[in-house]
């Protein structure tokens, strides 16, 4: 097994941890887990609402596996831009994206990724985030900060199958990833212990769409202290992927990015634009 060496090797169960905490600390019953029981946790608002989840996971591709430990076991679908996003930043994520306004639909499957809850309650409280790929960041940071296009019609960009991420812990972060072997036989449980930073995870692929990924990437960089980021962009560096250099030049593209994206000034005609909605009530 990886990165376990003087560690207890985690197993298919769920680490526990206090419901009412918003610490790396919890508890979550696996046999509930099992079950498809969502434990009691307020969500941020990275994610999304869990009375809605249970509409998703039929528009959600990969066979139904979680992400991180590629195991069909007490799933729920993670919205990259969440569900309760306010409508002026997705004005202007519509705008930069150029998407048509009030047309950004949350639930399509390119910004819905199955994770098992546990995992999921983490990547909402900022505990993990996604890196893409550096040539995906560097066609991004190419359009918007370096020939400073305001708009660029990313969906048919990146209209591909399937794309390539790293996961970065928080420096809080100590759950290991279990990722397993035999997706065919469910009774056995080989698999590999990936404890943070992962630096022997390698490259999860994912149908979910790059621009999406760095924007809660992007959210999430935007609580965490210089020296929590400092420490994070070591970690990544840590990956045979990414250079120090390259570490760096990834963080702080994804935070331009999202600054970017969420304060730019959308022109006064771009609502005319629109001419069905996606948004509810709308």
């Amino acid at each position: 097994m990886n990165d376990a060496d003087s560690k207890s090797p985690a197993s298919d169960k769920s680490p526990s941890r206090d419901s009412t905490s918003s610490s790396s600390s919890y508890s979550a019953d696996f046999d509930s887990i099992e079950n498809h029981a969502t434990p009691k946790v307020k969500h941020s608002s990275f994610s999304t609402a869990s009375s809605q989840r249970d509409l998703v996971p039929a528009a959600v591709p990969d066979e139904n596996r979680c992400f991180l430990t590629d195991r069909p076991v007490a799933l729920q679908p993670c919205h990259l831009v969440a569900q309760e996003t306010d409508d002026e930043t997705l004005t202007k994520l519509e705008y930069v994206w150029e998407v048509g306004y009030q047309l950004l639909d949350v639930e399509t499957k390119c910004n819905v990724m199955q994770l098992r809850i546990d995992w999921l309650i983490q990547f909402d409280r900022s505990k993990w985030m996604l890196v893409p790929e550096a040539k995906v960041l560097h066609e991004l940071s190419k359009i918007y900060l370096e020939d400073r296009q305001p708009t660029s019609n990313l969906a048919k960009r990146f209209a591909k199958q399937t794309f390539r991420y790293y996961a970065l812990p928080a420096p809080t972060l100590q759950e290991p990833i279990c990722r397993y072997h035999d997706l065919e036989d469910l009774k056995r449980h080989d698999h590999d212990d990936h404890f943070p930073p992962f630096a022997r995870l390698g490259p999860l692929t994912s149908h979910i769409h790059p621009h999406l990924v760095v924007f809660n990437s992007g959210q999430k960089l935007l609580h965490f202290q210089d020296t929590d980021v400092t420490q994070m962009t070591h970690f990544l560096s840590q990956t045979p992927s990414f250079s120090a250099d390259d570490a760096a030049l990834a963080i702080r593209s994804i935070q331009r990015l999202y600054r970017t994206w969420t304060e730019v000034q959308v022109p006064g005609d771009f609502a005319k634009e629109g001419v069905s909605s996606n948004r509810d009530g709308a």
